[in-house]
Order: C-alpha cells, then sequence, then structure tokens
C-alpha cells in the first residue's frame, strides 16, 4: 500500500515545471519519518517486519519528487534534526550524509539562498576537502554537489575548489599509475558514481574563469592513452561510462540554456551560460578519447552514443574524422570489427550528417556513397556485420526519403551548389535500391536450410507461386519442411499491411490457405490492419471466416460431442479452438485423448489468448516498445528537445500508442466468460498430473506467488495446505521433481512475502491467530516427513510482527524447538525466539535534559565538533567513576556513542532513574503467560544444559564465526529477565572459558556479548554500558594485556577485545587510551609477528580519532604527529651510521640495559620477522596501504617519509642491494602518493635529494604515483611543476657511481633501471601534459645531445674497473641521454617530432 501511494504520488510530481513552490508545499518530516521506521527498522532484522525490496528506491524516489516543494525553513530544521549524527568514527555518519543527500532542497530561488545552502555549503564542502581515505559517505557528499550545483548554476564560486575536485574524479577512476601499473586496491565499491561526477564537470562549466574548462581539457589529456583500443582493464567502463555521459550532460544543459521553455525554477544567468567557444572548446578536448573509443574493447555502444551528442554541437568538427575511418573501413574484408564500430559510430551522427545546416553544410553530399558502400556489408556469412549494416541502411533512409529529385535542377536555379549536388546524386537511388532489394532477396535464399539442392522448377518460381504448388503428401507430414516454414514466415510477415495491398492477390492468397490451413496456426497475423477496411475488405475477411472456420467448428463440435474421431493432424488446427471460447465442451478430449499434449498446449494457448490477447501481445508490443526507443536515441536531437523528431518516428509512436491503448483498455472489464476461462485453464492445469496445483502456485519465474499474496483469506488456505500435502497419499513425494516444486515453492514465499497488515477491527486478527495455530497443527503431525515440517516452521517463522505478540502456543513451540535435533530447526527457533523476545520487550521511560546545564558550559556560538568543554563529562575519567549505589543513580548515562561530538540533539532524551523503570528481579507470578513460557524454560538445568551442548557444536569446521542470531537471542534473554538466569548458565559460562576449542570460544563470546549489551538497564548492583557503565571491563582490560601468559596468541587476543571494546567507545575514553598507548609504545620490539601485527592495529584505532576535519577541536585522545616525533627519535642514532646493521637477535625477556642504536635497531625491526627478508617487504607494503588508506593527512606525510627513509636505509645496508630489490622496494612507496598532498610539503630539500640507488628509484616510482593522483594540485602551483622537472631531469643526467661494495658491472645495471625509470616518468609526465616540451626544455635537450664522448684512455691497472673489459667506455655511453630523452618524448607525444628529428640529426 505504501509503494502504491508512493507511485501515485511521484507520477502526479513528475512534471515538476507544472507545479511551482506557490502553488504546492509539502512537509518534509513525515516522510523523514516513514523512511526512518522502513529503511532503519529496529525490527526487520529480527524478523518482525518484512519489506519489500524495491521499498528503498521507491521511497527515495518520492522524497526526490517531493523535495523541491519543502518549505524554505526545511533546510535549517533537517540540519538540527541530523547535525548530532555527524560522527566520524561512528555509523552515523553514514546515515546522516544519506539523509542530507536525499533530503536536503537546493531549488530554492535565489533570494531563499540563505535559508537554503548557504546554510550547510561551506561545512560540508569543507568536511569533503578534508577526508583523505575515500569512506563510503564521500560519494553521497559528491551526488549532493552535483545537484547543488546543477540547480544552481552561476550562484556558487567553485573555483577554489576545481582542482581538488578534479584530482579526486582522476583518483576515482582508479586506473594503473606508472611504470609498475599501480593500481589503487581500495574502495572501489566508494568510487564516485560517474553519472553525478559528470552532472557536477557540466554544472561548473562556462562563467568567466574557465577553470573547468581547462582542467577538463587536462584531464583528457591525462587520460587519453588510456582509451587506446589494446588497453584493457576493470576500469575501462568507467572510462566509457564518463566518454558517454558528459557529452550527453553537456547538451542537456545546452537544452536548458537555449531551448527548454522557462518555467519557475531558477534560470541560468546569462553571465554563466555556456557560449559557442566553450562549446567548442568542449568538444575539442574530448574527441580525441572518442575516436580512440570507436574501436575499444568493451564495444562501440559509448563512442557511438557520444559522437552523437558532440556531432548535435559541432558537427563540423566530429563528422569528418569519423568518415576518414569509415570510408576505409567500408573498403575494407578482413577487419570487420573496424567495420561494425565505423558504421554504428555513423548510425549515431546521421542526422547531423544528413542535416547539413550552417556548421556542416557539405553533410548530405556523404550520404549516397556511404549508402552504396555499405551494400556488401549485406553478408549472409557475417550476421552481426549483415545486422549493422540493415541498422545503417535503414537509419538513413528513415531520415531521408529515396526520392529522385534530379528534375528539379531543370525547374529552379537558384539552388546553391551543394544543394544542386544532392539533387544529382538522387538519380542514383533507384540504382541502390535494387542492388540492395537483389542482395536482401539474396539473403533470403542463402538463408534457407537445403542449400545443396539442385536446381528445379519449383525454384524458379517465386515464393508464392511455390506455396501454391505444394505436394499433397506434405498434408500428412508430422514435421513440416524446415524450408517451407520459412517461407510461411516470410508470406506471413509481408502480409502485414493494409487490406487495400492485399485484394491484388486475394486468389493466390485463398489457395495459399487452401493448401496449408492444417499446416499453420499463425493466422492472426492476417488481421493487423492500420486502417479503417473497406466494405471489399470487410468482405473479403467475411469470405476466408464463411470458408475456412465454420466448417472446422462444426467438425469440433462433433469431436468434442464424441460422434467424430479426428487424426492428430487435423487436431492441431489452430481455428478449432475458437469453439471453446464459445463454449465448446472438452470433456471427451481429457478423457479420450489426454496424452494428446500438442492439442491440449494449443488450447491453453488460445485460452490465453482470448484473455489477453487484443490485437497484439504485450510481449510482441514491448519489444517493439524498446527498438522504437532504441531507434529514436540514435536519431533525437537532444540539443533542441523532444519536439524535433522526424516524422517517421512520430507515426512510429502514434501507432505504439495506439496499440497500447487497446492492449490496457480493451476487455479490462471482467466478465462472467473469464472467469469460466480461468476455471477451465485450471482444471487443465491439474487434470491428472499431482505436481500441477504447485505450478500453479508457484507461478512463473518473474511473476507473483499466489502463496504470498498480500491477502489473508488466500495464504490462510494454502500455507497449511502445502504443509500437510506432506501426508497427501496422491503426492509422489519420492519423485525428484516433486521435491524440487516444494524447495522452490518454500524458497519464493520466503523470498517474495511482505508483512500483511492487520486490521484489528476487522477479522484479520482472526484469521492470523487461526493460520499460526493451522500450520501448529500441520508441523506437529505424526509421520510428517522431515522436509515439510522445516517448511512449515519457516512458514510460521514469517507470522512474527512488531504489532503482535505471537500467539502461547507458538511461543511455546519455538522455544522448546530450541533443542531440536536439526540445526535447521535450531536456526530457525534461535532467530524466531529472538524476535519473540524483541515482542515482550517492556517499554523504559526516558525524559529529556539539557546537555549544557549538566556540564556547566553554554551553547557554543558556532559549530565546535570534536572534545569541547560541554562534552567532556561524557568522557571516561577513572576519578570520577560511579562506585557507590548513589554515585550510579545521579550520574546520567548516554548509551549513543555520536551524541555530542559534533552537536547535540535539539531535544535530547536519556532514560530515567531506575525507581522510574520497570520492575527488576521479577518473580514467576511477575511474568505475563508468554514470559512464564520462556522463564520456565530457561530455568530447567537439563534445558539449558542441552542448549549450551548444541550451541558450542561445530557448525562449519573452519568456518564457525560469531553468531549475531544468537547473541540476540541472549541480548534479550537478559535484557528482559536481567540476571534470572545467570545462576542456571554460570556453571556452563565458567567450563566454556577453560575450554580452548574454537566453537566453544565462540559461543561463550557469544553468552557474553549478549549478557553486556543485554545489562543496559541493570541496576548498580548487577551493572552495564556507558563507557562508565564498564569501568569494571576496561579496568581489567587494561592490567596487563601483553603478560606473556598463554603465549602470544592470548596475548593477541586480549589485545583485539580490548581494541573492540575501545573501538565501540570511540572519541569517550581518550584516558584509556593514552594508557593504551604508554603501555604500548615499549612493546613495539615484540618478537612475535602476530602480537606485532595486533599492535599495529590497535594503534590504528588510537590514531583514528586524531582527524583533522574543519571545525574540529584538538583531540584529547593521542596524536599521530607526537607519537612520530617519539618513534623518529628513537631511529635517530641509525641516521648517521654507515657500517651494516647486524641481525640481532631480540629477546623477549631481555636482560641488561641497551644503548639507543640497538633500541632503534629493534624498533626498526619491528615490521620484520626474525630472518625473512621477504616478509619484511610485505609487512612494510601493508603499513604504508594501511597509512594511506587510514585517516592519513597531508601535513603527515612528511613525518612518514622520514620513517620510510630509514626503512629504506635499513634495506640498503643489509644484504638486498641487488637489482631485485629496487621494484620491490619501490612500490611499498605508491600507496603513499595517493595521499593528496599540497606541493609546499614536497622537495624542501631539493638539494639533498641524493641518495642510494635504491632512493633514487624509489623516490621515481613515488613520483609517478603521486603526480598522478595529485594531478591538478600540483599544476596550479609552478613552483611544484618545475621542482619535479627539475628533479627527474636531474634523474635521467645521473653521472654518479657507487662502487663501494658492488661490483662495477651490477652498479652499472642498476643505474640502467634508474636511468630507465627516469625516462619513463618523463614521458609520462609529458604524456599526460604535466610537463610540455617547451622552449627551455628543447634547448637543454639539444645540448645533451650534441654532448660528445671523451676519447678512451688508458688507465691504471689497478683501477677497479679494469676487472671489466671496456667498463669505463661501456658507462660513459651508458650516461649518454640523448637515446632516452628522444625514446620518452617520442612515447610522449608527436607533436614534437620536428623538434626531435632536428635533435638526431645533430
Amino acid at each position: 500500500m505504501i509503494q502504491g501511494f508512493a507511485r501515485l504520488l511521484i507520477n502526479l510530481l513528475k512534471k515538476k515545471e507544472l507545479l511551482s513552490r506557490d502553488d504546492l508545499e509539502l512537509p518534509w518530516r513525515p516522510l523523514y519519518d516513514m523512511v526512518e521506521r522502513i529503511l532503519y527498522s529496529k525490527t526487520e532484522h529480527l524478523g518482525l517486519n518484512w519489506f519489500p525490496n524495491s521499498v528503498e528506491n521507491v521511497l527515495k524516489t518520492l522524497v526526490k519528487s517531493c523535495r523541491p516543494y519543502f518549505p524554505a525553513d526545511a533546510t535549517a530544521e533537517m540540519l538540527e534534526e541530523w547535525r548530532p549524527l555527524m560522527c566520524p568514527f561512528d555509523v552515523t555518519m553514514q546515515k546522516a550524509i544519506t539523509y542530507f543527500e536525499i533530503f536536503l532542497p537546493t531549488s530554492l530561488p535565489p533570494e531563499l539562498h540563505h535559508k537554503g545552502f548557504k546554510l550547510w555549503f561551506d561545512e560540508l564542502i569543507g568536511l569533503w576537502v578534508s577526508v583523505q581515505n575515500l569512506p563510503q559517505w564521500e560519494g553521497q557528499l559528491v551526488n549532493l554537489f552535483a545537484r547543488l550545483a546543477t540547480d544552481n548554476i552561476g550562484y556558487i564560486d567553485w573555483d577554489p575548489y576545481v582542482p581538488k575536485i578534479f584530482t579526486r574524479i582522476l583518483r576515482s577512476l582508479n586506473l594503473p599509475v606508472g611504470s609498475s601499473q599501480v593500481l589503487v586496491p581500495r574502495f572501489l565499491t566508494n568510487a564516485y558514481d560517474i553519472g553525478h561526477a559528470v552532472i557536477w564537470i557540466t554544472a561548473m562549466m562556462g562563467g568567466p574563469s574557465k577553470l573547468v574548462q581547462k582542467h577538463l581539457a587536462g584531464l583528457f589529456n591525462s587520460i587519453t592513452s588510456f582509451y587506446h583500443p589494446s588497453n584493457n582493464g576493470r576500469w575501462l567502463n568507467k572510462l566509457m561510462k564518463l566518454l558517454q555521459r558528459l557529452p550527453n550532460s553537456v547538451v542537456r544543459r545546452l537544452h536548458r540554456e537555449r531551448y527548454k521553455k522557462p518555467s519557475w525554477l531558477t534560470p541560468v544567468p546569462d553571465s554563466h551560460k555556456l557560449t559557442d567557444q566553450d562549446v567548442t572548446d568542449f568538444v575539442q578536448c574530448i574527441i580525441q578519447p572518442v575516436l580512440l573509443a570507436m574501436f575499444s574493447k568493451t564495444g562501440s555502444l559509448e563512442a557511438a552514443q557520444a559522437l552523437q551528442n558532440l556531432a548535435l554541437m559541432r558537427p563540423e568538427m566530429v563528422i569528418p574524422p569519423v568518415l576518414e575511418r569509415t570510408y576505409p573501413a567500408l573498403e575494407t574484408l578482413t577487419e570487420p570489427h573496424q567495420l561494425t564500430a565505423t558504421l554504428s559510430c555513423v548510425i549515431g551522427v546521421a542526422r547531423s550528417l544528413v542535416s547539413g545546416g550552417k556548421w556542416f553544410p557539405e553533410g548530405p553530399t556523404h550520404m549516397l556513397p556511404l549508402l552504396m558502400r555499405a551494400l556488401p556489408g549485406v553478408d549472409p556469412n557475417d550476421f552481426s556485420k549483415c545486422m549493422i549494416t540493415f541498422q545503417f541502411i535503414a537509419t538513413f533512409s528513415t531520415l531521408v526519403p529515396l526520392v529522385d529529385c534530379s528534375s528539379v535542377l531543370q525547374e529552379r536555379d537558384n539552388l546553391t551548389e551543394v544543394e544542386r549536388e544532392l539533387c544529382s546524386a538522387t538519380a542514383e537511388f533507384e540504382d541502390f535500391v535494387l542492388q540492395f532489394m537483389d542482395r536482401c532477396f539474396g539473403l533470403i535464399e542463402s538463408s534457407t536450410l537445403e542449400q545443396t539442392r539442385e536446381e528445379t522448377e519449383t525454384e524458379k518460381m517465386t515464393h508464392l507461386e511455390s506455396l501454391v504448388e505444394l505436394d499433397d503428401d506434405v498434408l500428412n507430414d508430422e514435421e513440416l519442411d524446415k524450408e517451407l516454414l520459412w517461407n510461411l514466415q516470410l508470406l506471413s510477415e509481408i502480409t502485414r499491411v493494409d487490406g487495400k495491398k492485399l485484394l491484388l492477390y486475394r486468389e493466390q492468397l485463398v489457395k495459399i490457405l487452401q493448401r496449408t490451413l492444417h499446416l499453420t496456426w499463425d493466422l492472426w497475423n492476417l488481421g493487423i490492419q492500420w486502417h479503417v477496411p473497406s466494405s471489399e475488405e470487410v468482405a473479403f475477411a467475411f469470405y476466408l471466416l464463411d470458408s475456412f472456420l465454420q466448417p472446422e467448428l462444426i467438425k469440433l463440435q462433433r469431436c468434442g460431442d464424441g460422434e467424430l474421431e479426428m487424426s492428430r493432424v487435423p487436431s492441431m488446427v489452430s481455428l478449432e479452438e475458437t469453439k471453446l471460447y464459445t463454449g465448446l465442451e472438452y470433456d471427451h478430449i481429457l478423457n479420450n485423448s489426454e496424452d494428446d499434449t500438442k492439442s491440449l498446449f494449443l488450447i491453453i494457448k488460445i485460452i490465453g489468448d482470448l484473455l489477453q490477447f487484443q490485437g497484439s501481445h504485450k510481449h510482441e508490443f514491448d519489444s517493439r516498445w524498446k527498438s522504437f526507443n532504441l531507434v529514436k536515441k540514435s536519431m533525437e536531437n537532444r540539443l533542441h528537445g523532444k519536439k524535433q523528431h522526424i516524422r517517421a518516428l512520430l507515426i512510429d509512436r502514434v501507432m505504439l500508442q495506439h496499440e497500447l491503448r487497446t492492449l490496457t483498455v480493451e476487455g479490462c472489464e471482467y466478465k462472467k466468460i473469464h472467469q469460466d476461462m480461468i476455471r477451465d485453464l485450471l482444471r487443465l492445469s491439474t487434470s491428472s498430473y499431482s505436481q500441477g496445483a504447485l505450478y500453479c502456485l508457484l507461478g512463473n519465474h518473474s511473476g507473483v506467488c499466489l502463496a504470498s499474496l498480500h491477502d489473508w483469506d488466500c495464504i490462510v488456505q494454502t500455507w497449511p495446505a502445502i504443509v500437510s500435502s506432506g501426508l497427501s497419499q496422491a503426492m509422489s513425494l519420492e519423485k525428484p521433481s516433486i521435491v524440487r516444486l516444494f524447495d522452490d515453492l518454500a524458497e519464493k514465499i520466503h523470498r517474495q512475502y511482505e508483512t500483511i497488515g492487520l486490521d484489528f477491527t476487522s477479522g484479520d486478527e482472526k484469521n492470523y491467530e487461526n493460520l499460526v495455530n493451522a500450520l501448529l497443527d500441520g508441523v506437529e503431525q505424526r509421520n510428517l516427513p522431515w522436509k515439510f515440517e522445516h517448511i512449515g516452521i519457516g512458514l510460521l517463522s514469517l507470522l512474527l510482527r512488531d504489532d503482535r505478540v505471537l500467539p502461547l502456543r507458538a511461543i511455546r513451540f519455538f522455544v522448546e524447538n530450541l533443542n531440536h535435533d536439526a540445526i535447521v530447526v535450531r536456526k530457525m527457533a534461535i532467530s524466531a525466539v529472538a524476535g519473540i523476545l524483541k515482542q515482550l520487550k517492556r517499554t523504559h521511560k526516558k525524559l529529556t535534559i539539557n546537555p549544557y546545564d549538566i556540564s556547566g558550559y553554554p551553547k557554543p556560538t558556532q559549530i565546535l565538533a570534536g572534545d569541547r568543554p560541554d562534552n567532556h563529562w561524557l568522557h571516561y575519567d577513572s576519578n570520577s567513576i560511579p562506585r557507590t549505589k548513589k554515585e550510579w543513580e545521579s550520574s546520567c548515562f548516554v548509551e549513543k556513542t555520536h551524541w555530542g561530538y559534533y552537536t547535540w540533539p535539539q531535544n535530547m532524551v536519556v532514560y530515567a532513574g531506575v525507581e522510574e523503570q520497570p520492575k527488576l528481579g521479577r518473580s514467576r507470578e511477575d511474568l505475563t503467560e508468554a514470559e512464564q513460557i520462556i522463564f520456565d524454560h530457561f530455568s530447567d538445568p537439563k534445558f539449558v544444559e542441552q542448549l549450551i551442548t548444541f550451541l558450542s557444536l561445530e557448525d562449519r569446521k573452519g568456518k564457525d564465526k560469531f553468531n549475531p542470531r544468537r547473541f540476540c537471542l541472549f541480548k534479550g534473554i537478559f535484557r528482559n529477565f536481567d540476571d534470572a538466569f545467570l545462576p542456571v548458565l554460570k556453571p556452563h559460562l565458567e567450563r566454556l572459558v577453560a575450554d580452548s576449542h574454537e566453537s566453544t570460544q565462540r559461543c561463550v563470546a557469544e553468552i557474553i556479548a549478549g549478557l553486556i549489551r543485554g545489562s543496559k538497564h541493570w541496576t548498580f548492583e548487577k551493572e552495564s554500558r556507558d563507557p562508565r557503565k564498564l569501568h569494571w571491563l576496561f579496568e581489567l582490560l587494561l592490567e596487563s594485556p601483553l603478560s606473556g601468559e598463554g603465549g602470544s596468541f592470548v596475548d593477541a587476543c586480549r589485545l583485539y577485545v580490548l581494541q573492540g571494546g575501545l573501538a565501540q567507545q570511540e572519541w569517550r575514553v581518550p584516558e584509556l587510551l593514552h594508557r593504551l598507548l604508554k603501555y604500548l609504545e615499549p612493546k613495539l620490539t615484540q618478537v612475535y609477528k602476530n602480537v606485532r601485527e595486533r599492535i599495529g592495529s590497535v594503534l590504528t584505532y588510537i590514531f583514528m580519532i586524531d582527524v583533522s576535519l574543519p571545525n574540529t577541536a584538538p583531540t584529547a585522545s593521542p596524536r599521530v604527529p607526537e607519537f612520530t616525533a617519539r618513534i623518529l627519535e628513537k631511529l635517530k642514532p641509525l641516521m648517521d651510521v654507515d657500517e651494516e646493521i647486524q641481525n640481532h637477535v631480540m629477546e623477549e625477556n631481555g636482560i641488561g640495559e641497551e644503548d639507543e642504536r640497538t633500541q632503534g635497531i629493534k624498533l626498526l625491526k619491528t615490521m620484520e620477522n626474525d630472518n625473512s627478508y621477504d616478509e619484511l617487504k610485505r609487512d612494510a607494503k601493508l603499513c604504508l596501504s594501511l597509512m594511506s588508506q587510514g585517516l592519513l593527512y597531508p601535513h603527515q606525510v612528511p613525518l612518514v617519509l622520514q620513517v620510510l627513509k630509514q626503512y629504506e636505509r635499513r634495506l640498503t645496508l643489509t644484504k638486498e642491494t641487488g637489482l631485485d630489490s629496487l621494484p620491490g622496494s619501490a612500490t611499498n612507496f605508491c600507496d603513499l602518493g595517493q595521499v593528496t598532498q599540497p606541493p609546499s610539503y614536497l622537495f624542501t630539500q631539493r638539494a639533498n635529494y641524493w641518495g642510494t640507488l635504491n632512493t633514487r628509484y624509489t623516490v621515481l616510482t613515488y613520483l609517478q604515483t603521486m603526480v598522478f593522483y595529485n594531478l591538478f594540485i600540483f599544476l596550479n602551483n609552478e613552483d611544484a611543476v618545475k621542482d619535479i622537472r627539475w628533479l627527474v631531469i636531474s634523474l635521467l643526467e645521473d653521472e654518479q657511481l657507487e662502487l663501494g661494495r658492488t661490483f662495477v658491472n651490477q652498479s652499472f645495471l642498476i643505474y640502467e633501471i634508474v636511468r630507465e625509470m627516469a625516462a619513463t616518468t618523463l614521458s609520462g609526465l609529458l604524456q599526460c601534459n604535466f610537463l610540455t616540451i617547451d622552449s627551455p626544455m628543447q634547448i637543454h635537450f639539444e645540448q645533451l645531445c650534441k654532448t660528445k664522448l671523451p676519447k678512451k684512455r688508458k688507465r691504471d691497472p689497478g683501477f677497479v674497473g679494469d676487472t671489466i673489459p671496456s667498463a669505463g667506455v661501456t658507462l660513459m655511453v651508458a650516461f649518454q641521454p640523448k637515446p632516452i630523452v628522444i625514446s620518452s618524448c617520442i612515447v610522449a607525444t608527436c607533436l614534437e617530432v620536428e623538434a626531435i628529428t632536428y635533435a638526431v640529426a645533430n
């Protein structure tokens, strides 16, 4: 019902131009309440509500439709409602941004902007700029900004954010970067939606600054090479979607600004409308990648759609290069893919080509040459080429009438040269049509299945004549000749014309009907006529009916009465079943020839046609509608709007509309004859097959299951019948097909079931109770097969509701089945009892508080997130935790951890004191009947013992996981009955804790977690869960997490538990985080790898609270810079040490003091296992990946780089200085380059960049990733561009040799790798237009190329190079940058060929 009314309102508000804000105002809060109740249901996960899968999209669309009509003050109210949810460490952040995205109105008129986006724009754009790790909600912010930009073009200055916007969009494309093809592995599902990114870019285009166009050109320059047909990867789909949607979006904006009828919506100011030059610049920047994408591995569809839109804007820039690629493709027979791609693209630009106009007047002259050259594409040996050729010819023949206009040359003398050429060319239309028809007939001839027969007289006849001359023997064939069927199919298609055309061939058609009537049943095609029939045509139709229908009806009547025996072939005549529509009894057919399934299928088909056929079939109409829309998209002019469709399209649309009307209106009245036919269908479906009724209930694959209809009267009868059928003697349950049917039926009911409303004033409640009892009667039957018992229990579990407690009998049934022998039943019982406990939950009283009164501080004058004086009272403070009952009851506990971090709720409610809450410690007599059932069972030691035994069994070996359903069960137990069952459970808990098996540990964890969460409302004596409530747990965990008792596994587990507990408390436990960090810092050199990994994970959580977001106060929790400074201080003794760092053996319980250098070595080896360098590399890469993906901010990058510098030094001074170490070492730094980095942080010490070979190679690899992922930020800083250019060229020219312990030949090879990497980096920077071959660079390279090699001279015999013959000369040759520079330039661009050629020549 909700979806029905929602869709109705959506349709009413669909055309918002017709209703202004003055006409209509809609409240937003009822929509919010409905979305909150359904999309964030607190009971759905417990099975108390079942919503349809489509409800989310329907509700969001409803909000979107209502959004323009929200009151002016709605924005301020929404911000007050959802700002308290904005805690970046909590899942509520996602919820808040989701609500902002779908609810915030952005189409307010300019005079109301101060009540609209200006209230939140600076706040949210600042948040977006600050985040680095692409959280899921960042993409939703982009969606909001895109909508805001579109609705307010010209009213927001986006220029300060443009570099950041394009950098983020480029990064979101997830392209492989650099020579090592580094691919961002993170958060692929959180990447920006290309559609919204395109809308955002389009809305920012234009205006005085032209900054967006500059960056857009830079974006396509940097990614053009990825569109090359040789490239492929999962990132290609995003690139193609970008290419497809951006031109379409620009066309929509141009239509809005230039052609759309003005409405109440805010118009685009003249200063920000797109100019002709803007359009030209846009087409120019995108055309090259589009032309490359024509031959993409993913197909040419996206490129064709892009070209279609681009041609609407600038045909003179788009069509010529497309034609340059098309004409050669039409002449080539060996590259069908190229032909298919080019024809597809020409189809896209066809309308712009034939339209001519001022932009491309010579366009129509290409039409006839293209048509003539396309004729060879009608090739029976290549189906795909043939189809695209047909589409190509159909498109042009639809756009231009094939009429010979050459005579106009003699009639008019005012034609232009192009018009004269066109008129002259139309004389060749007749030749084209004749050749085309010849090829079509040739295709038809070659499409028959029998190609090898010799030429006979029949072959020489026309198809019509061949049908007339059929042999009499064919009439008795069971299987008809395939060629005959093919010819009949062709005839049926060409007779789909008005009757006037058919009258010319009436005699031949009658003869064909006489010869073929008993061979085929597709005579409905004859009746499709799209004009008012003349009296002669009507007479001919009645003649056919009188000649062929009447005799057959008489035969069928006699057959139905048993007076006439009919052979199988005549019984297949389609017209015979027509009598069934008028009441023919077919008992005789069912009783005597029930095995004649062909006839029965035809009977069913014709009954279905009579019920649903109104001139055409729905599936045929849908196919034609889909085809029409495809043709319309390929021919429409989106720039000028819908009224610019060609006449042929409008005619097709009228025909389809008429057909839709007949399908929708004709025969929609339900009559008795319809009911009779439905009963006939039911009888046929269940005539002699026991599974027929199951098929009726199941429905077709995509249809509605009758057993899950939204109707109490239906399911009250069907569900118990399904369960009881397990004992039916008529069911052949030994047949696998029957069993599969029941499985499919049960699965479909569960998939499609939606909670049915209960009208407590009608008989619905009685139906509900009857259904529950009937299902219980069914599953409790003796000898019921286990499968049907499980089906019945599953259906019973669907009847749990949040507005009515399950009947007592059902509650007892589910509780008892917690100890059922079958694990499937136990799982269903656990879920059901958890839901029942939620139904029985008592309401707890809440009261409103003022947090500012509690803190003693006034409300801040502006938004300030984080640790503030007014929320300090929520922090965990070991000095003020409640230790007495009085302190406990006087404390104000806030369970929601996100409240207070950003802002306080406008109406903040907390639970009232203990004395105002429902009574705890109740006796059995105080419980309701339903509660007594649960109480009795869980008070029974034997029942509990059996339950714990089952729960501690291993479910799936090696795959046992914490089960949320079991947790919810025990949470409900301890919430509803407090500690009543602890005496029974405690011995089992103690036993389980002492057991080391994984399944028992999992079981006890589920119970204890339920105990902690369920104790929320316990009294002081029983304790509960605000961090101040759980102080005993945290203090216990913090006592000695790395005591060593139980080994490294137990230590890691203790840390894991502590980490989970602290992570749940987020920002409210700074004291505990400081204490934990102080405890862990001396333990960073732990010898055990699993402990080190867990320490690293814990540190991630500790520093997660240190965020650099706008309007955020400095955190009271540990801060990253302070920690990093302490680590660097410990590494400082290693910075000036040149000797090799030995593999020191770290003892877990070392004795004696260690110097600073030894401690530094240990710290550096923290990531390294004892003797495994490969593991060191893996750990380092993992560390860097975590740092780049976590909350790492730009100002932290230099600190991390310093740590990594020491790490690189560690690699260099050990044995790993060989060639193999270079790529592995460099890859570790690439993730770090993905962090947004302001140029001011880079190259601050560029004079000191020289380091080891590893360092130089690593710098270049890091540089590739860093520049690409921060491309537009760097491009807006000239100093950064100069520094990067200097660095790359310097490494390209580097002539130093490191000839210490390393052999000369190895150093030479390493330097070659470094120099090649520098050349690759230079090529990449040139290719993405980060650097350009300007005059200074060209002069510099020319001078390098002119450098002459020194002559070979004698050396001292003691020179180390003498061990390698001619090494000196070889090295000097290698240092010449000429070949590398030239190759890198050629790879990057061909625009400077003359300069490169000149350099080579000199």
